[in-house]
């Protein structure tokens, strides 16, 4: 079988072994996963001087190499992610995953780009839309029906999301994709 190779690309360093701990046993033995970090080519000092956010910018946060979380400003990740995108491909993988949720400007790809928050967002599109507005069915460990969970902002009839696009940066954490196949 031909050795299939999927890039997963982060805002921060590479490797995320806090995610792929849970991928790499999932994934067939014909398909391998090669990290990529917009931060890799930097020390946790350069990014925390040199992409400080401002009162005005969109902040994203990640985990660097050795385990510290960084803030910096979503406008300079931007361009390093583009970069790190471009390099997967000239490696040729065959599929990339972004290792970040959160509502990012298109990105240039000649492969498959799986990114998580529209599936995020379709996944609570559809939530909300179980018994108007309320989420049915939850269960606990032993099979009792837990409380109905009312889903913010659903008002008469609504989806309750039409904040996430204006407050992206309280959707931002980090994805565990499980990947079985592409």
């Amino acid at each position: 079988m031909k050795q299939i190779k999927i890039g997963a690309i982060t805002i921060g360093q590479a490797p995320r072994t806090d995610i792929t701990r849970d991928i790499l046993p999932l994934l067939p033995d014909y398909m391998t996963l090669t990290e990529y970090g917009a931060l890799d080519d930097m020390t946790y000092e350069e990014v925390m001087s040199q992409f400080a956010p401002s009162e005005d910018d969109e902040v994203l946060v990640s985990r660097m190499r050795d385990g510290r979380q960084a803030k910096f400003t979503e406008r300079f990740i931007r361009p390093l992610v583009q970069k790190k995108i471009d390099q997967a491909e000239a490696e040729g993988v065959s599929a990339i995953i972004l290792f970040c949720t959160g509502v990012f400007p298109e990105f240039r790809h000649q492969v498959l780009f799986i990114e998580p928050q529209p599936l995020f967002h379709a996944i609570a599109a559809k939530l909300a839309c179980l018994g108007n507005g309320y989420l049915h069915g939850l269960r606990s460990a032993g099979g009792q029906s837990k409380n109905r969970h009312p889903c913010p902002g659903t008002g008469s009839g609504g989806t309750g999301l039409s904040y996430l696009g204006q407050k992206r940066h309280l959707y931002r954490s980090h994805l565990c994709l499980s990947v079985s196949g592409i």
